[in-house]
């Protein structure tokens, strides 16, 4: 079982280090790309080291793409790699797990029209204008599309990840 963390600064840290660490426990290799495979620096002064760069990643070697939440994603859409890459996972049907502020790169992505997701509350209504059916839950899972809130739900998050990665 393999997953891939996309990640730009200002992530929040501990979706993106708890998350690993859940994961990596249960026998998931995890790897880290930034889009330009240098370190990052969460809104809490955590330093994450990078794996890869997003460009040179393919969904092809890995079971599930995370999207850890914070101000990330918002710089993250606005990277063609990475807003290629999720468009790749969910034409694969594989796993796509985003948190908080997460789902905004999956709206950047054009998959979030007609699904149930959620995220952090005051997401909900840009997510709405796109179509999006919310739902105030720890975690939902529609098809391929995993979301969660906040740093609380991240036990739930990780579980419905490493539950949906042995499914593949």
């Amino acid at each position: 079982m393999k997953a891939l963390i996309i990640t730009g600064n200002r992530f929040e840290d501990s979706e993106l280090i708890d998350t690993r660490y859940i994961l990596e426990k249960k026998g998931v290799e995890v790897v880290l790309a930034t889009p330009d495979g240098e370190s990052r620096i969460g809104k809490h002064g955590n330093r994450v080291q990078a794996d890869e760069k997003i460009s040179e990643v393919s969904s092809e070697d890995f079971d599930a793409l995370i999207i850890p939440g914070g101000s990330s994603p918002k710089k993250l859409v606005e990277v063609p790699e990475a807003v290629q890459l999720v468009k790749a996972f969910h034409k694969k049907r594989k796993p796509i797990a985003a948190i908080c502020h997460g789902p905004q790169l999956l709206a950047a992505a054009g998959i979030v029209e007609g699904r149930k997701l959620t995220c952090y509350s005051g997401l909900k209504d840009e997510l709405e204008k796109q179509g999006v059916d919310y739902e105030n839950s720890s975690v939902v899972v529609d098809g391929n599309i995993i979301t969660s809130r906040v740093p609380k739900d991240i036990s739930d998050f990780s579980q419905a990840i490493l539950k949906k990665i042995r499914e593949q």
